[in-house]
């Protein structure tokens, strides 16, 4: 079973999240959940029936979702809205401008407007 802090991590957007807990809990994963779809489809060439296409699109799906969210949180430490992860829309200058804002960019300290310095460091 997931645990409340884990659940609120990875799925409720208020709050804020460090620098170092970003790339920690949300890249590193994100990777490897990539890397684990690619090696499925590409290297072992399963041939998928419905019910494992509809487990992988939920995968796909969860992982999505907590990237955003926990983008939005990372958002929250450098003093912006969440809002600012509509310049994903841009091809590639937009996920390049969001990835160095987002990773290398320094988390603000102390409380701003979206809560207290992050717990999850």
């Amino acid at each position: 079973m997931i645990t409340k802090k884990v659940r609120s991590f990875y799925f409720s957007p208020s709050g804020r999240v460090g620098q170092g807990a970003y790339i920690k809990y949300m890249l590193l994963p994100l990777f490897f959940i990539l890397c684990f779809l690619y090696a499925l489809d590409v290297i072992i060439q399963v041939n998928y029936n419905f019910l494992m296409q509809v487990v992988i699109s939920m995968i796909c799906l969860m992982t999505i979702l907590s990237f955003f969210i926990v983008s939005i949180k990372r958002c929250h430490d450098r003093s912006k809205s969440g809002q600012f992860l509509w310049i994903l829309i841009i091809p590639l200058v937009g996920w390049i401008w969001v990835m160095l804002e987002l990773v290398i960019g320094r988390s603000r300290t102390g409380p701003n407007l979206y809560g207290n310095s992050p717990s999850w460091r």
